[in-house]
């Protein structure tokens, strides 16, 4: 099927290193032993707290026991970046979106005013947690408002979309709909998230994990401009039954916040990780071939494929699919920038593009899985 739509620009903003503009993103990057290191001194903290000692003061500390070679080999992660200064996820989002505006050479508020702008933005882990959305501090900050021309308003649509890690994907179905139907001459998808802001700090399994980013694409309609990237075809589905393996139980309208529950952690992510790994990685092949029967494409067609960077260890080997037929790269950096959730296609797609390892011409398909399946 094809959608029309193309996307123009990349960018991407990671804590602790410079955007392609030069902006430079505070935070920190952590590594693997710093983590660890972390996680144990945070333990000895509360078992002195209650004055343990013996085997009980060690069967204490095995939730915050953990190592470089552990987590490289449980989920492939070296490092991860978190944000500082108070920065926080609209602001990453601004300056990936930013980057891959001045990509794509769109002028944007010619755009607005002629023709009109979409701005959505994905992730899990807004600036505010009812209101404002994410999508409306970005326009703000990009410079586009909503004020009257001869009378008429300006289209500046916008939402926040979350849909666990699966919500830049979901996000940029909306927006190639939107471009497509000629409803906004183009959009900004942005998948920005701070995820160290989700987790309990004392959460091992979980902590290891996350990361915060940001990533975004402009989306424009076709030209026959061979500077861009076109989208072709998109396929998805939801499976609610499994919903309870990723989840953060207290903080919304089905368990409001208490006291003990905040004490316990409840209201931060938590995920059953065997359960979950187990089900992807029998659910991949399965979506992948699946998506290419729909977009009428073989493995033997496809030049790239950039999986959501959840677990390298879940991750098909580029060895695997050649058995069908596939001749081009697997491109991972969850090595370098964890689990950025809804940061991590677009993210993969800004490196990849940087490295020279995406060109105009390929052929590639994104693949985003996540909490709810």
């Amino acid at each position: 099927m094809e959608y029309g739509v193309r996307i123009t620009g990349v960018g991407m903003a990671v804590p602790g290193y410079k955007t392609r503009l030069g902006v430079y993103v505070p935070g920190k990057i952590v590594l693997n032993e710093e983590l660890a290191k972390d996680l144990w001194e945070r333990g000895q903290v509360f078992a002195d707290a209650q004055k343990l000692t013996g085997k009980e003061r060690d069967e204490f500390l095995k939730p915050f026991t953990t190592s470089d070679e552990k987590i490289r080999d449980l989920v492939g992660i070296e490092k991860r970046s978190f944000v500082e200064n108070s920065i926080a996820t609209a602001f990453m989002g601004y300056l990936a979106a930013k980057e891959a505006i001045e990509m794509s050479g769109a002028n944007i508020k010619k755009i607005q005013s002629e023709k009109g702008i979409a701005i959505l933005f994905a992730t899990v882990s807004p600036d505010f947690p009812y209101s404002p959305p994410c999508a409306t501090l970005v326009a703000d900050m990009l410079g586009l408002n909503c004020v009257p021309e001869n009378g008429v308003l300006p289209t500046l649509l916008g939402a926040d979309i979350a849909l666990a890690c699966s919500s830049f994907g979901a996000a940029l179905q909306i927006g190639s709909l939107y471009v497509k139907s000629g409803e906004v001459g183009a959009a900004i998808i942005i998948g920005s998230d701070t995820m160290s802001s989700t987790v309990d700090k004392n959460n091992r399994d979980f902590l290891s994990i996350v990361a915060d980013a940001a990533g975004a694409v402009v989306l424009e309609p076709n030209s026959g401009h061979e500077s861009s990237f076109f989208l072709h075809c998109m396929d998805g589905g939801m499976d609610g039954s499994k919903a309870d393996r990723i989840i953060a139980e207290y903080g919304g309208s089905r368990f409001p916040c208490t006291a003990e529950a905040i004490a316990k952690g409840k209201n931060k992510l938590g995920m059953k990780g065997h359960p979950v790994f187990s089900e992807m990685i029998r659910l991949l092949p399965i979506i992948t071939d699946s998506a290419l029967l729909r977009a009428k494409k073989t493995w033997a067609d496809i030049d790239n494929v950039f999986y959501h960077q959840a677990n390298l260890r879940m991750i098909p080997l580029e060895e695997s699919l050649r058995e069908k037929g596939f001749k081009g790269k697997v491109f991972n950096n969850i090595q370098k920038y964890g689990n950025t959730t809804s940061a991590s296609i677009p993210l993969l797609l800004a490196e990849a593009y940087e490295e020279g390892i995406l060109r105009y011409g390929n052929t590639f398909m994104t693949v985003v899985f996540g909490g709810g399946y």
